[in-house]
């Protein structure tokens, strides 16, 4: 997994506050082909995503650690509307 914090500059941060007010509209990808490009050569291998606006973001560790962060692994498929 590319280091978020060099690697995230397109995604935006998301803090555990934010999470809070809506656990549900955040998931952590695993594996998907969509990831943005990390500019240190190396690659994302799961990345937050926010169903809502539809875009990646940067969890903070406790955020990674919660039980009620929804885990997607990619299925091989075309990348889905996004729960």
């Amino acid at each position: 997994m590319c280091h978020p914090r060099l690697c995230a500059e397109e995604a935006v941060r998301l803090f555990k506050e934010e999470f809070n007010g809506d656990p549900g509209r955040f998931v952590l990808r695993i594996g998907f082909p969509d990831f943005p490009h990390c500019p240190f050569g190396q690659a994302f291998s799961m990345l937050g995503f926010d169903t809502a606006e539809q875009s990646y973001v940067w969890l903070v560790t406790s955020i990674v650690r919660d039980s009620r962060l929804e885990r997607v692994p990619y299925q091989g498929r075309d990348i889905p509307g996004n729960e």
